[in-house]
């Protein structure tokens, strides 16, 4: 059972816990390694053609080198700057976070209100809606669904830096092993049709 402190709402993450947060670190840098090498390769040739017209043209005019070389000066930081910022939002920012999450072993506990409940017979599946944005709802058991009431809360574990919900994982509705195969010349996600 992980500690758990009432008054600030934070608890250490369970090994399970950090075991799926160190899985979804490697899922999300595998799956993401390929499209950051080919960007960053080719934001480097960009950087490369103000440099070489730096170092290699001869200009003739008077003045400073800076007044000289001023267009391809701030073309490199132009593009250095750029690759940061994209590398930084669409790469490093997730992996800083779930780095954190692995090495402080920290997670919040956050409340929600019960907006709503409801049950799809079809499906038999019980689903009580929450007033957040981001966790709409949440799929409970039958137990579950008679305990929360309307306007009572419930309690949902997240990492601490991350957000990641770290329900889900012990749920097991996170599929974190993917199987593809190929049939008849179509790919499908593993299982029967």
């Amino acid at each position: 059972m992980p500690y758990l402190d009432l008054a600030l709402m934070e608890y250490t993450l369970s090994n399970s816990e950090v075991a799926a947060l160190v899985q979804l670190k490697k899922n999300h840098l595998r799956f993401n390694i390929k499209p950051f090498l080919i960007f960053t390769f080719f934001f480097s040739l960009m950087i490369l053609m103000p440099i070489a017209t730096m170092l290699w043209h001869a200009h003739t005019l008077g003045g400073s080198w800076f007044a000289q070389h001023e267009y391809q000066i701030i073309s490199i930081v132009f593009c250095i700057t750029a690759i940061f910022i994209i590398c930084y939002f669409f790469f490093l920012r997730k992996t800083i976070k779930l780095s954190k999450d692995i090495k402080h072993r920290k997670g919040i506990i956050e409340e929600y209100e019960v907006v709503r409940k409801q049950y799809f017979k079809h499906t038999d599946d019980y689903f009580i809606f929450l007033n957040d944005l981001d966790i709409p709802n949440v799929r409970v058991t039958a137990l579950d669904f008679e305990k929360f009431t309307i306007g009572g809360t419930y309690r949902i574990r997240k990492a601490k830096c991350s957000k990641i919900v770290l329900d889900d994982f012990e749920r097991n509705e996170l599929n974190k092993d993917h199987v593809f195969e190929n049939q008849g010349g179509r790919w499908r996600f593993g299982g029967r049709f």
